[in-house]
């Protein structure tokens, strides 16, 4: 008696198509944030969040800062948010109008690569 073959994903299979699917969620949420409809983008981030944590994959930098890392809404300067830069501390403030937190990103890496640039400019 023979066995079926059976395709299984291996995780490193499973983990590409979850990071594929996460850049797909995270569009899909642009769009609906922008044509107004917020609360099916804030599920979106959900389901991606889910599809992270499931497969074990980090969320990729360019969208940890499109949510509220408190309430996992999509955050829409002017909407739903206020981005305030604090140039004494270096960082982007995140107000979120949904849970009423802040949320702090550094900028020091944008700080120093631009004093590279101006040192190389000064010496060149």
């Amino acid at each position: 008696m023979m066995r079926k073959s059976s395709h299984r994903r291996t995780k490193e299979e499973g983990r590409l198509i979850a990071s594929e699917r996460i850049g797909i969620l995270f569009g899909l949420a642009d769009r609906e944030a922008i044509s107004g409809d917020l609360e099916r983008a804030g599920r979106h981030v959900a389901a991606a969040r889910r599809l992270a944590m499931k497969f074990n994959v980090r969320i990729p930098k360019q969208y940890r800062g499109k949510y509220c890392r408190h309430c996992y809404c999509y955050l829409l300067p002017g909407k739903n948010s206020r981005f305030r830069l604090s140039a004494a501390e270096k960082r982007v403030e995140v107000y979120c109008f949904t849970c009423h937190k802040k949320a702090y990103h550094p900028y020091v890496a944008e700080v120093r690569a631009k004093r590279r640039l101006k040192a190389c400019a000064k010496a060149g």
